[in-house]
């Protein structure tokens, strides 16, 4: 299996030898894959390396959604104690609040893209 520039300028026809990898089912009696499905390489889908072969997964978007639950409170009441003047001084606290504005609103929409710069090519195979 091999990358061809099917539509660059200057590019000969493909040889009878090759077929391009789009899921036909072969109909040559010459070729030893005579009669079985060719895999569907030319439908947007990146070739991985792996020590079997036939496997497909990934996906093109990532759902990014999420929300943040924040809970807690926006001040202490109480009263301010000092104690000793002139030595060491405890605040056990000072009657006051302040409001707290949280945006917990995602900035992102549902499916953001993954897919990483590419250049198309016709993955073609060898039948014979």
């Amino acid at each position: 299996i091999v990358a061809w520039l099917k539509n660059f300028s200057g590019t000969p026809i493909l040889p009878e030898e090759w077929v391009e990898c789009s899921g036909q089912t072969l109909n040559d009696p010459e070729s030893p894959y005579n009669g079985k499905t060719i895999p569907n390489l030319n439908g947007g889908e990146f070739l991985r390396g792996s020590s079997t072969s036939g496997g497909t997964g990934g996906a093109t978007t990532i759902n990014l959604l999420h929300t943040h639950n924040l809970t807690g409170e926006t001040g202490i009441g109480g009263t301010t104690t000092m104690a000793n003047v002139g030595t060491q001084h405890k605040i056990t606290g000072w009657p006051d609040s302040h409001p707290i504005n949280l945006d917990t609103d995602s900035k992102l929409s549902s499916n953001q893209s993954i897919l990483p710069p590419y250049y198309d090519v016709v993955w073609i195979m060898r039948i014979k």
